[in-house]
């Protein structure tokens, strides 16, 4: 790494899924550098350091930021668009604001709190936002929920978060992933009214029959996933969804026993259900005619017979999963 920070003229740098834990802290040195990458590696790295780098563009830091750090005095990467950091317990999201250039960023496992994520909603340029594991509360979605060119969402597994409605002003929202964030109940509704919202993830939250209806009024969502959403009881209102290409209703609660007629989903090419959908080899009339990918979740797959797959022309991918063979 030392031979590296001789270089004057290096510009970008990609070090990803590199193995070895070697010390980069002396690459903070190559003032030219433009992207740095080390994603998915062992480096150690203090990866606030590199903030003062006054032409960085792209920054990725390594699986986990094991040195003491804080960010630098001199925070003159005003070039940056692009940032990530995992396990960056010092972070100062606020000293982000002046980055006006900043775009995309992912935080995982960074302690953040309610606070950091209302300073990062004022990126006005912030178009991509991936938090893992952040203990936020609903007043980080009003902030959210201003943004002007958020476009892809991500809130992985972050527990506080009840009300989702102020979600529903942010008019260019593409992808949003909710999954995990288990004590979400009210306002997820309120998204199909989102005219770009094309995929959606809300994998095991709280979320209600509600939801499903206003869901069902969506004109753009291509994919949903409402696996393990142990509250819901009727999944009726999605099969509206003339756009959706992939539906997720793996464990969708005490769901009623009548047979769901998968076939209005036209579009449809990946489902995955569980045996209540599914009880005898006649129900493949129900399934879309171009399905691609289907996972059958079934106590008792002997119903399940080589007539059935042969009728299932288009299929691709089967995946039977069952306590019986």
């Amino acid at each position: 790494m030392r031979a590296l920070s001789r270089c004057k003229s290096l510009v970008s740098l990609f070090l990803r899924s590199c193995m070895c834990d070697a010390d980069c802290s002396d690459l903070v040195k190559i003032r030219t550098l433009e992207e740095l990458d080390m994603s998915d590696s062992r480096l150690q790295v203090d990866v606030c350091a590199f903030l003062c780098l006054p032409h960085l563009r792209v920054l990725h830091g390594p699986k986990e930021c094991s040195c003491a750090h804080s960010v630098p005095a001199e925070v003159s990467c005003t070039q940056l668009q692009t940032f990530s950091a995992h396990h960056c317990y010092s972070l100062l999201t606020v000293e982000l604001l002046k980055m006006v250039k900043l775009e995309e960023v992912s935080f995982s496992h960074c302690g953040l709190k309610t606070r950091d994520v209302v300073d990062l909603a004022g990126l006005q340029r912030l178009r991509i936002l991936s938090i893992w594991g952040a203990a936020i509360d609903d007043s980080a979605l009003l902030a959210l929920g201003k943004c002007a060119f958020l476009e892809k969402l991500s809130l992985y597994s972050t527990g506080n978060l009840t009300d989702v409605s102020p979600l529903a002003d942010v008019l260019t929202l593409e992808e949003l992933n909710l999954s995990f964030c288990s004590s979400i109940e009210k306002g997820a509704g309120d998204l199909g009214r989102l005219p770009h919202l094309r995929v959606l993830n809300l994998k095991h939250t709280r979320v209600t029959d509600s939801c499903v209806v206003g869901l069902g009024t969506s004109r753009s969502l291509v994919k949903l996933d409402l696996s393990w959403c142990t509250n819901i009881t009727d999944i009726t209102p999605v099969l509206g969804i003339a756009t959706l290409e992939e539906l997720n209703v793996l464990c969708c609660g005490e769901a009623s026993s009548e047979k769901y007629d998968f076939s209005r989903l036209q579009s449809l090419r990946g489902l995955s259900l569980i045996k209540k959908f599914f009880e005898h080899e006649e129900h493949v009339s129900v399934f879309p005619s171009g399905l691609t990918k289907l996972n059958l979740y079934c106590a008792d797959t002997s119903n399940i017979t080589l007539s059935f797959i042969k009728k299932m022309q288009t299929l691709v991918e089967l995946e039977l999963i069952g306590g019986k063979p």
